[in-house]
This record gives structure tokens, C-alpha cells and sequence, in this order.
């Protein structure tokens, strides 16, 4: 259950939920490096170019995997630094 979508929780409290989440999310690559690597190969396979983000909400992985570089995505050389 994410306490932040419950309609009874006031809004500040929910800011202050999403914007953490968001500062933590940006902390850092490494949590999305594993995935990156398996969305690439699943792109790869299936021959896709488009992602559709239907539903991983304001502090969800895409901002983050946008950011890395497209040969990252593409599996043509490490992760970024930071």
C-alpha cells in the first residue's frame, strides 16, 4: 500500500513522501543499472525503440534511466559515473 495515494493523507505529507522519494531515486544510477542492462536486452530482442511509462508514478525509475547516457541503455559501454 503507498500511504502517499490514500486520498485521507493531507498534502503536505504527500509532497514531503514524493520529494523524498524523488531525492532518493536521484541519488544514485547503481539501483537502476541491473534493470537498465534488462530493459536494454528485452528492447534489443524484441526489436523496440519506444518506451511506455504507463504507470511508475512521480518518483518511479524513468527520470533516472533517461539520464543515462544511450549507449548505457544500448549495452555499449558501462554506467555513468556518480
Amino acid at each position: 500500500m503507498e500511504w502517499e495515494d490514500q486520498r485521507w493523507l493531507p498534502g503536505r505529507v504527500r509532497q514531503g513522501v514524493t520529494g523524498h522519494l524523488n531525492f532518493v531515486g536521484y541519488l544514485s544510477w547503481a539501483p537502476y543499472a541491473e534493470f537498465a542492462d534488462l530493459l536494454a536486452k528485452a528492447m534489443r530482442a524484441t526489436g523496440d525503440a519506444v518506451l511506455l511509462d504507463l504507470c511508475s508514478g512521480s518518483a518511479g525509475p524513468l527520470p533516472m534511466l533517461l539520464r543515462l547516457p544511450l549507449a548505457t541503455l544500448s549495452g555499449t559501454r558501462g554506467a555513468p559515473e556518480g
